[in-house]
This record gives C-alpha cells, sequence and structure tokens, in this order.
C-alpha cells in the first residue's frame, strides 16, 4: 500500500519566510513605542524630583535669588536616567534680573522650551491656586509666603442710613502688622469706591472720625470690655482727612504729627460716612440699604503704601448669624488698648466671631430668612504676598528607541516632551505636584 505525501508541507516555511520582514518591523515598531513610554516615564519621575527639590529649597529660603535654587533642581536631575542616558537640564538664569523687580522678577533666562542646547529648563514663579477649577502659573510675578502688611476693614451699621450713626463709626480700617512688613512702613492713601450702576449714586459728603466711644464694640459676656475705635494716632483730626475726588468715590489721606509717622502697623481708626442708596428698580432693596449693601454692591477698596506700593480688596457681605464678639488674647504683637469698665487695660481683645482682631461683631443675627443681612460687610487684605512658590521643570529629551541601530530609516530619533509643575504650601512648608490651567512666561 503507497503512502501519499503531503504536497504542502513546504508551505508554511514559505509563509514565514514572506512574513518575516513585516514580523520584523512589527517587533521593532513595539519595542520603540515600549522604550518611547518608558523614556517618558523616567524623564517625567526626573523633572518632578527637580521640581519639587527646587521650589522646597526656594521656598524654605522665603525667596530671594533663585540661582542657588536652580541649582539644586539641576543636580536632582542629573541623579536621574532615562533609557541609560544622563537627565541634562540647566538653570535657565537671568543673572542680569534683579529679584522681585522689573519685568523679570524671578530671573528666568528664557520661557521657549529648546531641545539642543536645553533651554527654559526651569521656570520660576508663583502659583495663584484662589480658584481649584483654574489654577495660575505666573513667571512675571514675585511669590511670597508672607504679606507685607495685612488691610483688615469692615462697614458695620443696620438699619437704611445707618453708615453714619451718631456714634460715626460705622467703618472701619485697621493695619496689621505681617512677619514681612518693612520697618516704618506707613499707609498714605486709601481710595473707596462704589461700582457704577450697582444700587448707590454716590457717598454723601458727611465724613466724620469715631467720637472714639468704645461701647460698640459689643461681646456677650460680662463685664463689658471696651475697646477704642481710633488706636495710634496721637492727633486724628488733622492726621486724617477725607475728600471725594470722583464719582462714588471717597479718598482718606493720612499724614505725620509730632513724633508719630502717620497711618502704621497696629493703627486703626473708624469713621462715619453717608452712602445715597438709589431708589426705585435701580436701588438695593430692604434690609441691604445698610452696610450689608457696601458688600452687595461689591465696593472696592486701595491702600497706597510709602513706598509706593499699592493693594486693593473689596467688600463682600458677610453672612455670620452671631451677633456676639468674643474675647481673646490678640493674636497681633499690637497693644489692643481694651479695658475693663474700670478702665483697667486688660491683655485680651473683642474678637470678631470670624475669629479676626478688630472687627467690631454684626449689629444682629439675621432673621426671616435673611441669612446674610446681619448688617455687616467685611474683607481683608494680604498686601505683598501674591501667590504661592511655584516651580515649573520641563524638557525635551532625545533618545534612540533602539539604542542607535535603526531599521530601513524607522525608529530613528525620537523626542519625549515633559512639563511638571511642585508648588510650596506656606502654611505647612510641604511641597507637592500641581495641575496647571494657565501657564503666564513671561509675565505681565
Amino acid at each position: 500500500m503507497s503512502v501519499r505525501r503531503n504536497c504542502r508541507r513546504g508551505s508554511a516555511t514559505l509563509w514565514l519566510i514572506i512574513w518575516m520582514p513585516a514580523l520584523l518591523v512589527l517587533f521593532l515598531v513595539l519595542t520603540g513605542i515600549a522604550n518611547l513610554w518608558l523614556a517618558r516615564v523616567e524623564v517625567e519621575n526626573g523633572l518632578e524630583a527637580a521640581a519639587l527639590a527646587a521650589v522646597k529649597n526656594w521656598g524654605d529660603f522665603g525667596g530671594g535669588d533663585t540661582l542657588p535654587h536652580r541649582i539644586v533642581g539641576v543636580n536632582y536631575a542629573a541623579a536621574n536616567c532615562y533609557r541609560k542616558q544622563p537627565l541634562t537640564i540647566t538653570t535657565n538664569y537671568d543673572a542680569t534680573a534683579a529679584v522681585c523687580m522689573g519685568a523679570n522678577p524671578n530671573q528666568n533666562l528664557d520661557c521657549l522650551l529648546g531641545k539642543t542646547p536645553p533651554t527654559a529648563n526651569l521656570i520660576f514663579g508663583a502659583i495663584n491656586d484662589d480658584d481649584p477649577n483654574h489654577v495660575i502659573f505666573n513667571a512675571g510675578i514675585c511669590p511670597s509666603c508672607g504679606a507685607k502688611a495685612i488691610i483688615v476693614f469692615d462697614a458695620t451699621g443696620d438699619g437704611n442710613g445707618g453708615l453714619n450713626t451718631d456714634a460715626h463709626n460705622s467703618w472701619g480700617i485697621a493695619f496689621h502688622p505681617a512677619p514681612d512688613t518693612p520697618p516704618g512702613l506707613q499707609i498714605t492713601r486709601i481710595v473707596i469706591t462704589i461700582p457704577a450702576n450697582t444700587g448707590a449714586n454716590d457717598f454723601d459728603h458727611d465724613f466724620q472720625l469715631s467720637d472714639n466711644t468704645p461701647g460698640q464694640w459689643l461681646v456677650g459676656e460680662s463685664p463689658t470690655y471696651l475697646q477704642p475705635d481710633i488706636q495710634g494716632f496721637p492727633n486724628p483730626a488733622a492726621q486724617i482727612t477725607a475728600s471725594y475726588p470722583g464719582v462714588r468715590q471717597l479718598q482718606i489721606d493720612f499724614s505725620a504729627s509730632g513724633m508719630d509717622a502717620g497711618f502704621g502697623a497696629c493703627d486703626r481708626f473708624r469713621f462715619g460716612q453717608g452712602v445715597d442708596f438709589a431708589t426705585g428698580s435701580n436701588g438695593l432693596q430692604g434690609f441691604n440699604r445698610d452696610s450689608d449693601g457696601i458688600g452687595v454692591m461689591g465696593t472696592t477698596i486701595t491702600v497706597t503704601f510709602s513706598d509706593m506700593s499699592s493693594a486693593s480688596g473689596v467688600y463682600f457681605n458677610n453672612s455670620d448669624a452671631h451677633a456676639d464678639c468674643m474675647l481673646l488674647p490678640s493674636s497681633l504683637p499690637c497693644p489692643a488698648g481694651a479695658t475693663d469698665n474700670n478702665g483697667n487695660p486688660v491683655p485680651r481683645m473683642v474678637i470678631h466671631p470670624t475669629k479676626i482682631d478688630d472687627l467690631p461683631c454684626p449689629p444682629n443675627s439675621p432673621g426671616n430668612g435673611q441669612t446674610a443681612n446681619n448688617g455687616q460687610s467685611i474683607g481683608q487684605i494680604n498686601a505683598g504676598g501674591e501667590g504661592k512658590f511655584g516651580v515649573r521643570a520641563q524638557a525635551i529629551a532625545p533618545f534612540q528607541p533602539l539604542g542607535g541601530y535603526s531599521f530601513l530609516g524607522l525608529l530613528a530619533e525620537q523626542c519625549v516632551t515633559v512639563k511638571t509643575t511642585a508648588v510650596y504650601d506656606c502654611a505647612t512648608r510641604r511641597v507637592q505636584l500641581i495641575r496647571i490651567d494657565e501657564f503666564i512666561c513671561p509675565g505681565p
């Protein structure tokens, strides 16, 4: 019996020969893609280390010249490799730029990222994460953990026309010192502006300083402690003057008197100032025709300092339901000026329910469904503290996916572009990586 031979037994070999080049190309492509992905991960790890180390060093030093902290970032990057190549970045340092001055306050040499030679690898700037849904990195702002001055302001008065009562103390402004407050810093001018078409016609021209009767500082316990409305001005009538330079504007100027330099750290004053609230459909309604309306309208305040800098803030309608102040030791390195009913000094200060010094209590607790109408609008300016410390580390890293070899021109030199940003938390002195929604470089 004869055995029938398989005439196709050589077809597998033939197909293998035909498909071998394609399989080899596929293998090389997959290997190259895997190396590309691994290279990106390794570069990212190195840049994250560089950004975290640089911003930690910079924040711990409280800012200053950025070169030492850039060198730290470069060294941390160099301690990492990607695909067996050293991760090399440069400091991107502009030695001609002054610290926190001019258009380049953070001494960034370049903003345009380059591959060969590496450029713009380390960008120093300020992080604004007030809106967690829109985090901004701005290389044109010099960051600062501490403000050089803290300005606390309020409008506290209940009832229609209750902004210049007999005590003339419905408005208050206090200068709180900060760790970074320069010696001798003074406030020279304050301008308060009611925005147009927001429910008021103008300020009444009836500015008057408080009678300095401290009974307006209400507390919910006995005995009642008293705290003066004006402190730090030996001659307030001569040192504090008001004018009306524009529609809906109140300007207050401050001057020296004798040995007193003017409105300095730890000083405070209160005053009365009427507002002509509009009537009809354009006016504020009901409970808002008093100090609540100052915040409802978005009234602004701009403070000018003796170093020619300025800062602005906005009154907001305080909705705290507690109408009693507390008595606590002051959080400020300032004499509170508080006394008991017998005139004896006490180491305590009237503290607002929000735990902010130098704010009086709201006149009453909101009721009748009017949750925000407690007769008060407040605000605070942290002058000089413009954002958190931030460092952006970025690089274009070239490499050969197959170790320097290519196949028929495929998988030649590739590049990975990586950008990462780290932020320094001033309160905890810790750092973390952060996602940026808007990157500004150079700054304004």
